[in-house]
């Protein structure tokens, strides 16, 4: 799902629509994530957002949009989210992964 139907690029999603889609309980979902990935949902789903944002970054057709954009098209509902997020994962900003790669 995750790879085939990327649910993380919707900005508000959410565990409990996550789990319907899925047809398992809000629960199941959580212990899976949490068992497998040893993440919470939202660490596991804006790890997803970052992958996708580097991927954008990366991708020479994107280079016409801001950074600030890509971070929208990953999922990301906010600048300050997107940028920390990128950091923590990463230990640089979108704009320098840019420079470099």
């Amino acid at each position: 799902c995750m790879a085939v139907e990327k649910p993380y690029l919707e900005a508000s999603l959410k565990i409990a629509a996550l789990a319907s889609k899925l047809s398992i309980s809000t629960n199941h979902l959580s212990e899976t994530i949490n068992g497998y990935a040893n993440q919470s949902f939202y660490e596991f789903i804006n790890q997803h957002r970052i992958e996708e944002a580097k991927r954008l970054l990366n991708d020479h057709s994107f280079t016409n949009l801001s950074v600030s954009d890509i971070g929208y098209q990953s999922g990301f509902n906010s600048n300050s989210t997107f940028f920390s997020h990128f950091k923590k994962y990463l230990g640089q900003t979108p704009s320098a992964f840019r420079k470099l790669n």
